[in-house]
């Protein structure tokens, strides 16, 4: 009886052995794969990289919009010498009232651009890095992953924010080895609407045009259609002279993210 239980367990650690072996063959680690199926392998795995680091870097770019757009669409303005309102969350000065005139500090759809590039290369990288987690996912089966140097750069489109990419990442198995360049992006958000609606209110109140009351319900009027895509809502604060405004685009595609851009306006003469 001993010896037949002996020769059961022989067996099943036989098996056991077996399958260890066929495991780790089939990962490369023993038996190293040819180079042939070792390219197979990471061929098979381009496709789901892109995908992987496409999300973080929508997840990332997300992030960096609300950021930029809860700033008047500033990385850091108190680097650019702008002041802040301080109404639920800091709201940034763009037209400031002085001595020589109004001055209008709202970012151009280029200068804006320029923010969302340095921000997301700089600012936001480590957010970023914290979402792909060193390809960890990748390295547990095996594989071996090297991004290159990484480059975002953001454009705003009509009705999206495009997103491109210059990423290579290098995949190694056993022997093999192959570069995959991370994919471009694009992001269904109304960005551009709500720019340019900021940017009338600010040229007028640069222009000396107060932006409410009947002057406000005319734009609105006048902009039916843009007004479709986004709402305006403002608010004085902490005195008349000081205006908050806030514009949020509205949802109208399942696929679309809401962008929300906030800023202020300053009519006083600073002493």
């Amino acid at each position: 009886m001993k010896k037949a239980q002996i020769a059961i367990f022989a067996a099943v650690a036989l098996l056991i052995v077996a399958i260890v072996i066929l495991l780790l063959y089939v990962q490369g680690i023993i038996l190293p794969l040819s180079e042939e199926e070792s390219k197979a392998i990471l061929s098979s795995q381009v496709e789901p990289l892109r995908s992987f680091t496409s999300n973080c870097i929508e997840e990332a770019t997300a992030d960096a919009l609300n950021f930029l757009g809860e700033h008047a669409g500033y990385a850091d303005f108190a680097e650019d010498g702008l002041k802040s309102i301080d109404f639920a969350g800091e709201k940034v000065v763009v037209v400031v009232r002085t001595e020589n005139g109004f001055v209008n500090r709202l970012p151009s759809k280029t200068a804006f651009e320029e923010q969302f590039n340095s921000y997301i290369n700089n600012g936001a990288s480590s957010q970023l890095d914290n979402c792909l987690n060193d390809f960890a996912g990748f390295k547990e089966q095996g594989f071996s992953v090297s991004p290159g140097k990484r480059e975002i750069r953001g454009e705003i489109s009509s009705g999206s924010f495009d997103v491109n990419v210059d990423w290579p990442i290098l995949l190694r198995k056993g022997r093999a080895r192959l570069q995959a360049e991370a994919q471009d992006i694009k992001i269904i958000i109304k960005v551009e609407t709500a720019l340019r609606v900021a940017n009338d209110i600010v040229n007028k109140e640069a222009a000396g045009i107060t932006f409410e009351g009947l002057e406000q319900d005319k734009y609105i009027t006048e902009n039916s259609l843009t007004f479709k895509g986004v709402s305006l809502d403002s608010q004085n604060y902490p005195t008349a002279d000081q205006k908050i405004f806030l514009i949020t685009t509205k949802i109208s595609d399942p696929r679309e993210k809401e962008f929300r851009f906030y800023f202020a306006v300053d009519r006083t003469i600073p002493i």
